[in-house]
């Protein structure tokens, strides 16, 4: 875990120091990969009933240590199981519960700076739903009400993982 910590810390780095737009942006997707490894090897081991506590109870604590784990996993899982997200698209990735005979729409507030992503009912109240959306670098999901640097969440995220290690450590 430590060395998907370096890895990820690593890539983030050189990302940030990057010229070019599209190799930072690449270099931020490896870093998130790297960054979600560590919890995979956490969550694999509470699966394998080598925890103190179950994995809902990992997955809660590490919930609390990293707000953002959520969001990380959803780049990860889309990046690599589904199709590459690219830094040139807006990518919209989720679902949402439409009552019957209802219209959903997708709103997108195309500033080009901040490209706000949300879900409206025909009389333009907000739905909630789950979803993610990139658009370059920028990222969003249902607790965002405005998007955010890919490289601000993978900052935060990276400083809070040793806790999440040091947790993870504690229940063996």
């Amino acid at each position: 875990m430590q060395e998907h910590l370096e890895r990820a810390k690593m890539f983030l780095d050189e990302a940030l120091h990057e010229t070019n737009v599209i190799k930072s942006y690449r270099k931020q997707i490896a870093a998130t990969y790297f960054g979600r490894a560590a919890l995979e090897i956490m969550r694999e081991t509470a699966k394998s009933g080598n925890l103190k506590c179950s994995i809902k109870e990992l997955d809660l604590e590490l919930s609390k240590i990293l707000p953002r784990y959520s969001i990380i996993k959803a780049i990860r899982i889309h990046d690599f199981h589904h199709f590459a997200i690219t830094p040139s698209s807006i990518t919209i990735i989720g679902k949402n519960k439409i009552p019957p005979k209802q219209t959903i729409y997708i709103v997108i507030d195309p500033n080009n700076e901040l490209p706000i992503v949300s879900f409206q009912n025909e009389k333009g109240e907000k739905i909630n739903g789950e979803f993610l959306t990139m658009a370059g670098t920028l990222v969003q999901d249902k607790q965002d009400s405005t998007p955010e640097p890919l490289a601000n969440i993978l900052k935060d995220y990276t400083s809070k993982l040793p806790n999440a290690i040091k947790y993870f450590q504690s229940q063996l």
